[in-house]
């Protein structure tokens, strides 16, 4: 462009910028910034001015050098929004937070980003670029928010505590949850606003999910294991209980009635205090001497022993050995 007096843009604003550059200006020369945009204009490479929406002198009217001074005009959007697709290159890695299991997983979508702040979106993103391409520019992108996206998504999957099969049911929570932290490095890092980040899908190699599964599998037998084991230390302590209440109850009937719990210790297979010896015999519970089935003392100490009754004259009704009246009729024994 020769020998122009004016600079305006002439685009649609479709695109997120455009460049305009020329030389042989003259020196009322004037851009013209539309009220969809902002511009930054630069002389010589240098950067002169950031241009809100109106009608801008290019020069100072007082200076007197304007013939060969190479002027560029960067015409930035304020509504257009450049669409990304992104992608993991290399799969990033987790646990799974079921089984513990290290996995690998990809995942791809797209994300829109728009211009908030020209002059540092010019400094960071274009002004570097000897030769800008839109697809160069889309990479790079890409590539600085894969080094967010990575962690945010496993920290994400984490926290949810999301199993490798609900990642899909719940990519579009897991995208909300990393679009805070990437709009914020956006706006710092390039002057860009991010207007939505979506994950489209979220992919796991058949290796992975074999291992998942197999450790599920160890897990249930494992727990069913536990299972049936908490259930025979249940079913012991209830066998001990029993078999505690039953030595006492044999213990009680032993120091009360020992003919009685030598005829239980018998029926019930209980081997009785004394082994074999004392289920053939009977010992006296003062002294231990042995004495016979039809003896009413002891021999040894002349205790009363065994299970004898007294018969009532009168009613003929049995009494305990050691009544002194009948308890049938009252007589004297």
């Amino acid at each position: 462009m020769k020998n122009s007096s004016i600079l305006t843009y002439q685009g649609t604003n479709e695109e997120l910028f455009v460049k305009l550059s020329t030389d042989g200006l003259d020196p009322d020369a004037r851009v013209i910034v539309p009220e969809t945009h902002n511009a930054i204009l630069l002389k010589d490479g240098q950067m002169m001015d950031t241009l809100n929406s109106g009608s801008h002198n290019i020069f100072d009217p007082k200076s007197k050098k304007t013939q060969g001074i190479f002027v560029e005009v960067i015409f930035m959007s304020k509504t257009a929004k450049l669409k990304v697709n992104w992608g993991t290159k290399t799969q990033f890695s987790f646990r799974d937070t079921e089984t513990d299991v290290p996995i690998k997983v990809g995942a791809h979508g797209e994300f829109e980003v728009q211009i908030c702040n020209p002059r540092k979106a010019y400094l960071e993103l274009i002004g570097a670029e000897k030769q800008f391409s839109l697809d160069k520019l889309k990479e790079r992108l890409a590539m600085r928010m894969m080094s967010k996206v990575e962690p945010a998504i496993a920290r994400a999957m984490r926290e949810k505590s999301l199993t490798y099969d609900r990642m899909s049911e719940h990519k579009d929570e897991i995208a909300q949850s990393v679009l805070p932290e990437l709009s914020k490095m956006f706006e710092e890092d390039y002057g860009l606003k991010m207007f939505s980040f979506t994950l489209a899908s979220v992919l796991i190699a058949d290796e992975y999910i074999r291992a998942i599964e197999e450790a599920k599998r160890e897990q249930k037998a494992k727990a069913a294991e536990e299972a049936a084991k908490r259930r025979e230390e249940e079913v012991a302590a209830a066998q001990d209980e029993k078999n505690w209440e039953r030595e006492k109850f044999l213990r009680e009937l032993e120091k009360n009635d020992y003919e009685k719990y030598l005829e239980v210790c018998k029926v019930i297979g209980w081997e009785p205090r004394g082994g074999a010896k004392a289920a053939a015999g009977r010992f006296c519970p003062n002294c231990g001497h042995s004495y016979e089935a039809g003896d009413k003392f002891c021999p040894g100490c002349g205790k009363q022993v065994g299970n004898t009754v007294k018969i009532c004259p009168s009613c003929k009704k049995e009494n305990s050995a050691t009544a002194n009246f009948c308890s049938g009729c009252g007589a004297k024994l």
